[in-house]
């Protein structure tokens, strides 16, 4: 009787502790990281005062097949019970961050935005394009207008390969869908040509109403065939050689670009 009544008054003290307030003094930030425990994340919490007693918990969470946690950063509100907590570090309600590809930047300056981002796990740095091509199985010759500008959300979790990975699937199903929707009688072998295009016209005009005009320009030009002779691609040629000045000299070099 004497351990029937012990046991009634463990398993009451357990159950009044488990959906008490953690009485944190503020919001608490955790991070779990892939292939962590309850219990290795339990003695962390214990360790950071954010609950008392891990051993009730792991206890609770096996009795009641509650072990798995899915990992990434958590928020921790200082008002949630034990209980919630492990609801919450189940629910996967992860925090979330952003990142900004913007339209018009280059390969390097994609791959030097993500590096930017302090969430994201580093794969990228110190690789050239083969290696990043390599890294993410990519069928393509030359990076620049293959990854689609964007904002990409992401977690703790992630690295910068996943979203440089997400973003070049992304332009892939974009262009694959605006090709299918183009004019006759373009002088575009494949619908990366056209997205070339399509960047060279928005490099050499900030103004919509004028593009039409300009790509009418370029096509007649790829008709004949002749040099482009704009900006945007005698600069990309030039490289560093570029002092910002553009000379006659410029516009007649050739280049794969111009």
């Amino acid at each position: 009787m004497a351990l029937i009544l012990m046991a009634t008054i463990g398993a009451l003290a357990i159950n009044h502790w488990l959906h008490s307030p953690l009485n944190l003094s503020g919001d608490k930030t955790i991070a779990i990281a892939p292939g962590d425990t309850l219990g290795k994340i339990s003695y962390q919490l214990a360790r950071e005062n954010i609950v008392k007693y891990p051993r009730w918990l792991i206890t609770y969470a096996r009795l009641t097949g509650q072990t798995l946690v899915v990992a990434g950063e958590y928020r921790i509100a200082a008002h949630l019970s034990p209980y919630q907590l492990l609801q919450h570090l189940q629910s996967g309600e992860v925090i979330t961050y952003q990142v900004t590809l913007v339209e018009g930047l280059t390969f390097n300056d994609f791959l030097a935005t993500l590096a930017g981002q302090e969430k994201l796990i580093p794969r990228l740095p110190g690789k050239n394009f083969a290696a990043i091509k390599k890294l993410l199985a990519l069928d393509i010759h030359h990076p620049e207008g293959w990854f689609y500008p964007d904002t990409y959300h992401y977690t703790s979790s992630n690295s910068d390969a996943d979203i440089l990975l997400t973003a070049h699937n992304k332009m892939r199903r974009v262009l694959t869908e605006e090709w299918h929707q183009r004019a006759d009688n373009l002088p575009y072998k494949n619908a990366y040509e056209a997205l070339i295009m399509a960047s060279i016209i928005e490099k050499e005009t900030g103004t919509a109403g004028e593009r039409r005009e300009i790509a009418g320009v370029f096509v007649r030009r790829l008709q004949k065939p002749m040099r482009l002779q704009t900006d945007p691609t005698v600069i990309y040629g030039l490289g560093d050689a570029y002092q910002g000045n553009i000379r006659k000299k410029h516009l007649r070099q050739a280049s794969p670009y111009n």
